[in-house]
């Protein structure tokens, strides 16, 4: 089984990060001196060109487009019979039908397959959001065909269903072709679909990619966006000025909600997360309104621009920080990205095909089949996910802080290839008419001239697969791929399908190609974004300082309802589990086991753990052994919770008025002497298990952090070695 170069095994081995600290209070932001701000519609932004980015622009592709007559017509058809751009299922030849496909491959069945690494409903939430902020390319009457010069859209494209289908009478599910540049007007002489929203991680699904949407979202007065009063607190406006919204249960427009982006109502998680993020925008002006702009008037053009640009820049900061420091790296492993140096203008940052098109989808198979709302009080209700589609009205009924709590608190489905029956089967629900998302998944794909996973892995610099079982590692996922495509193989397997069978790498739940996709993808959205946080050319210290040390549980807690461990810390998690933390059963021996740990994860000095568990009466011993593998002085500090100290330790316990965490506590000189390149430092603790006949459990925790002398946010390494005796 081939495995990625860049993604180390995480054999006998326990990934430790940083705990959460708390956010910092808002800096006096007349220091920031942000000299410039982003445009709405993504212009100006790369200096390699003013529309590199900027929204209605192509797609780009790294694969090369593999269109069934090479040059317009979607994968799998060679032929336009009609030569009128209607693509009929008689004409689909070339592959088997995505439904078929579905039905073989992506069928779940009745089976309720939570995720193991215990990921929350929030993971796939913040995804979907994250994914209207960077990419949208499918129909759009706007844009129909003939409307613009060059264009091509809209044309058919309906999925055939075989004869006999368990669930559809109907010998077609509807699906049309996506707004493109057509091959006649495109600079490389094939269609390309058209962007229609900003590329980069700019807010746009809040703020808007056009002038006129933005203007209607704000109030003009103090930096605010236009709210709705809700039952818990701010909620989106009503689209009463009728802007174009996807629709598909035809909801009237005055019970729709306007937001930044045309899907934000497609389902009741979506409006929650479009009104968390509004309120935080509202949050930060109004805090910045009551000190830096004390006494100021408000709605003078001036300072409602100065405060509403303040706060878009300091949303957008906190979009792009939870996306690389706390959602990517649930995805695809902590330290897969290459480290950020600066703005690169030779970097280009606009969507690639085969990552909109294909592993972007890869959230379809997180979706459970209903909600689990949770009041304050811990009751919950059951939401059908078919009953949360374009459903405004419950969100206006009930707001979004038990809704988000149910997500924060439930796990999501497994990321693999199967994908729940509700929208598998009845997607926006039985009064739209049976849709597959699987197969429209696939039919998009397709209609996008996406190839096959083998030529998306060479593109991508993989080796091809020799055969299905390569490709999936599971004998089971190889039969059902060999029945929906046969004996071509590999070679003919779609993107989407094949990168959801892939075996997953160690530590994560998506495969190579789709990994390399993702790393390729969002490196180039942070590195060609000349307005990414980190980059040190447009923002000061304390605007990212103040990022720096806020999570995405902050974001929940200081707009919602919702406190302490109703959401977890890592607020990707669910309640009460730390996904870090090494399982050490104490009383059996155990070799030396390596941890490295680097504070690269969030930078809050919060510290990085050790937790153990001794069952039984007996007193087991707890070798600690740390080493600074890195190349400057670093400063350890230490916590210990039911852990006795044999050795001499200047340590801190988090009780009795201590600092609060290990970077306070080495403010407070209550810290290991300085960590010399190469030094080691070991100690020795005792664990004591619990008294009674059997004995109870006892838990210890060693906390350690390495303290970058020079560089507070730099990259600190120390390698702990940890033997149980």
């Amino acid at each position: 089984m081939k495995t990625a170069s860049h993604f180390s095994s995480f054999v006998h081995t326990v990934m430790l990060v940083l705990m959460a600290a708390p956010a910092l209070p808002l800096r006096a932001i007349d220091d920031w001196a942000i000299l410039e701000y982003r445009s709405i519609d993504g212009s100006g932004n790369h200096q390699s060109g003013p529309d590199v980015g900027k929204a209605y622009s192509p797609l780009i592709r790294l694969a090369p487009a593999a269109y069934g007559n090479g040059i317009d017509l979607p994968r799998g058809v060679p032929v336009d019979q009609g030569n009128d751009g209607q693509i009929l299922v008689n004409e689909q030849t070339g592959l088997p039908s995505p439904r078929r496909i579905s039905n073989l491959v992506h069928d779940q069945g009745n089976e309720f397959l939570p995720s193991e690494r215990r990921l929350n409903q929030l993971v796939f939430q913040f995804g979907q959001f994250l994914s209207h902020d960077t990419g949208l390319s499918e129909p759009n009457g706007d844009l129909s065909t003939g409307g613009a010069t060059g264009r091509s859209g809209n044309e058919s494209f309906n999925v055939f269903v075989g004869p006999g289908d368990a669930v559809f009478s109907f010998a077609e599910i509807p699906a049309t072709r996506s707004v493109s540049v057509a091959a006649s007007a495109s600079p490389t002489g094939k269609r390309e679909q058209i962007n229609t929203i900003t590329a980069f991680i700019d807010g746009s699904q809040v703020y808007g990619s056009d002038s006129a949407r933005a203007a209607a979202l704000r109030t003009f007065s103090g930096g605010l966006l236009k709210t709705t009063d809700g039952p818990d607190g701010e909620l989106l406006p009503y689209n009463t000025p009728g802007f174009p919204n996807a629709n598909a249960l035809h909801v009237p427009e005055s019970r729709m909600f306007l937001a930044g982006d045309v899907r934000a109502n497609e389902q009741v998680g979506l409006i929650a997360m479009h009104t968390l993020w509004m309120r935080e925008h509202n949050r930060l002006a109004r805090e910045m309104a009551e000190n830096e702009f004390y006494g100021r008037n408000l709605s003078s053009p001036e300072v409602d621009e100065e405060i509403y640009q303040r706060a878009r820049a300091m949303v957008v900061g906190l979009l792009q920080k939870i996306t690389y420091y706390e959602w990517l790296p649930v995805l695809i492993g902590y330290g897969t990205l290459p480290d950020y140096s600066g703005y690169n203008p030779s970097v280009d940052p606009q969507i690639a095909n085969e990552f909109s098109s294909a592993a972007f989808r890869i959230g379809h198979t997180m979706l459970p089949p209903f909600y689990l709302p949770t009041r304050a009080d811990g009751s919950q209700e059951a939401l059908s996910l078919l009953q949360a589609f374009f459903n405004p009205d419950y969100i206006t009924a009930k707001g979004i802080d038990s809704f988000l709590r149910g997500q924060a608190s439930n796990r999501q489905q497994e990321i693999d290839r199967f994908m729940v029956g509700e929208v598998r089967n009845f997607l926006f629900g039985p009064s739209a008419g049976g849709l597959d998302l699987a197969s429209l998944n696939l039919q998009r794909g397709r209609d996008h001239g996406v190839a096959d996973i083998n030529t998306v892995r060479l593109a991508y610099g993989l080796e091809r697969y020799d055969g299905l079982l390569e490709l999936t590692g599971d004998p089971v996922a190889a039969a059902a791929l060999n029945l929906a495509y046969g004996s071509a193989g590999a070679n003919a397997v779609d993107l989407w399908s094949g990168g959801l069978c892939e075996h997953p790498l160690t530590g994560t739940n998506l495969g190579e190609t789709l990994t390399a996709i993702f790393v390729n993808q969002f490196t180039r959205l942070r590195d060609g974004d000349r307005f990414y946080f980190e980059n040190e050319d447009i923002f000061p210290w304390e605007f990212t300082d103040t990022i720096w040390n806020t999570t995405f549980a902050d974001v929940i807690r200081r707009n919602t309802t919702i406190e302490g461990d109703e959401v977890n810390d890592y607020a990707f998690f669910e309640p009460g589990y730390h996904p870090f933390q090494p399982d050490c059963r104490i009383g059996f021996d155990s070799d030396y086991t390596y941890h490295r740990g680097d504070d690269v994860y969030n930078r809050s000095g919060w510290g990085q753990e050790l937790r153990m568990t001794c069952r039984g009466r007996r007193t087991t011993g707890f070798h600690v052994s740390l080493e600074n593998d890195g190349v400057f002085y670093n400063h350890l500090v230490f916590s210990t919770n039911g852990v006795s100290r044999k050795a001499s330790l200047a340590c801190y316990d988090q009780s009795g008025g201590y600092p609060e965490n290990v970077t306070a506590a080495m403010m407070a000189g209550l810290h290991e002497p300085v960590l010399e390149p190469g030094e080691i430092h070991d100690y020795e603790f005792k664990i004591r298990g619990g008294k009674g006949k059997r004995g109870k459990r006892s838990r210890g925790t060693v906390r350690f952090h390495a303290e970058n002398y020079y560089d507070g946010w730099g990259s600190d390494l120390v390698t702990a070695r940890y033997q149980i005796r």
